[in-house]
């Protein structure tokens, strides 16, 4: 599945995505801004409830920003404009150093990269192409 622009993702644990091509930057979170209540003119922001993920065998050509995310799995993903954002927990296998480290101040590492892809079994999967829905079995 490829994208023209941005992607939101917005989700958590049993959504995964797979086999995407993102022809922008990918959010996945969703972000908000509030009126301030003390000062009815400024506004604080930001991030919606997203917890946990899995994205594998794709291409992110914009920046990946894990905003809110609490622990995010990544195999296989070519971030071309880079990653950032997420609390804790962000795995990166086989997709090359994020360029976001994680927070500074973080008592704990909270990223996880391990360069050398292994050998992954994938599942059957439905794809679909001009209306026609088929099931792929990887070899």
């Amino acid at each position: 599945v490829a994208t023209e622009g941005d992607l939101t993702w917005a989700a958590s644990q049993a959504s995964p995505l797979r086999r995407i091509r993102v022809g922008g930057g990918l959010d996945l979170f969703e972000g908000f801004c509030l009126p301030d209540e003390e000062d009815g003119n400024a506004t604080r922001c930001g991030a919606y409830y997203a917890s946990g993920g899995f994205l594998a065998d794709s291409v992110v050509e914009g920046t990946a920003d894990f905003g809110s995310q609490q622990q995010y799995l990544s195999r296989n993903v070519d971030f071309r404009g880079g990653a950032k954002g997420g609390a804790w927990n962000l795995v990166f296998v086989g997709c090359g150093a994020p360029a976001d480290r994680g927070p500074p101040d973080a008592p704990w590492p909270t990223r996880t990269v391990d360069d050398r892809p292994r050998v992954a079994v994938e599942k059957p999967y439905l794809a679909a192409e001009n209306d026609v829905f088929s099931l792929v079995v990887p070899r």
